[in-house]
């Protein structure tokens, strides 16, 4: 188990430093975007730069946010629960977490391969697929941070 936590630590530390950097650039585009209007010289383009970095940003964000078990949760029967009712409330929790991304990442594979050639952007004709695997990625994230809390729950260890 110590072996896939540190897997878990790994992923999630590169994804958090590209969500980071990736809501950077966003930041960067807009600022430069609006300063180069004043000037009537906008980035060709902006947009779309910001709108596919904002997508990478939001998909690994998601995936970073599994891990960290941020999700939203309401916990105020979850606190007056027996310790064995608590493990099984846990165990369901991250069980319906799993089975959501999984969903998530096939529905994903699926968009992925169908639109492979056919989207491009507006502006720029940068190709989605690229985004589009991000996407998937930070699903399959999930589903491994899933699977990791829900058996650290079944065993009664805690991360």
């Amino acid at each position: 188990m110590n072996r896939l936590s540190q897997l878990n630590n790994s992923i999630a530390r590169l994804v958090v430093i590209i969500s980071c950097v990736s809501l950077s650039l966003v930041v960067l585009i807009i600022a430069a975007n609006v300063i180069g209007r004043a000037f009537n010289k906008p980035i060709p383009g902006g947009y779309d730069l910001s709108i596919l970095c904002a997508a990478v940003s939001g998909s690994l964000a998601i995936a970073y946010t599994t891990r960290q078990c941020g999700h939203v949760s309401v916990d105020i029967l979850a606190d007056i629960l027996p310790p064995a009712l608590k493990k099984a409330q846990k165990m369901i929790t991250h069980l319906f977490a799993l089975v959501i991304f999984v969903v998530l990442a096939w529905q994903g594979a699926i968009v992925f391969a169908e639109r492979f050639h056919s989207e491009l952007t507006e502006t720029l004709r940068i190709p989605y697929w690229p985004f589009r695997l991000i996407w998937l990625i930070s699903m399959c994230c999930s589903v491994l941070f899933c699977i990791t809390q829900f058996i650290l729950a079944a065993s009664g260890g805690e991360e």
